[in-house]
């Protein structure tokens, strides 16, 4: 997300140099920020090994929650990178949010660890979602269906309001840089 708020900022000189399409760096980001993940990725396999962990087919599924994710990176980007590039104040912001958005996220806890009252409203953050359909298939566990839903959801919405926001700004993109 903070890569994409970033994307025109940082690549200026190049956008105003090269009659390029603007979403091609968005692409470019999304494809390095997968090429850095594949390599920590390099570790599962080492750890399977090391600790006796089975694979099943269920663990496959993890595959089609990264597609997801990968896929919702791109609208983020189209509505995030000439926001950012337009106000250049944004950035400071979404690191503030995202920082407190990663404490409201089960990462570092169970979403189980909370009380009754309170675990439900873990699953209204939409950084959950994205978690869950990645984790549950390394723990081996299918993920519920709601979380493929409000993912499908989310990606939906996302592009529906980010297709329409990114055409519209397009054209003034270079003159913001």
């Amino acid at each position: 997300v903070l890569d994409m708020a970033n994307a025109y900022i940082l690549t200026g000189g190049y956008l105003r140099a090269n009659p390029l399409p603007r979403s091609t760096v968005l692409f470019q980001i999304i494809l390095r920020d997968t090429v850095m993940f594949a390599h920590n990725l390099i570790l599962i396999p080492i750890i399977i090994v090391l600790f006796d962990i089975p694979v099943t087919w269920v663990t496959l599924l993890f595959l089609p929650g990264l597609v997801l994710c990968l896929i919702n990176a791109l609208w983020i980007g189209l509505i995030l990178a000439p926001l950012c590039a337009r106000f250049r104040d944004t950035p400071q912001i979404l690191s503030s949010i995202i920082q407190l958005a990663f404490f409201l996220t089960p990462v570092m806890f169970q979403p189980q660890a909370l009380r009754d009252r309170f675990s439900h409203l873990i699953w209204y953050n939409p950084f959950a979602n994205f978690l869950e359909i990645l984790r549950a298939p390394l723990l081996d566990q299918i993920p519920d269906l709601h979380h493929y839903l409000l993912v499908a959801t989310y990606t939906v919405l996302g592009f529906a309001v980010a297709v329409p926001f990114y055409a519209r700004c397009r054209p003034r993109i270079v003159y913001w840089l």
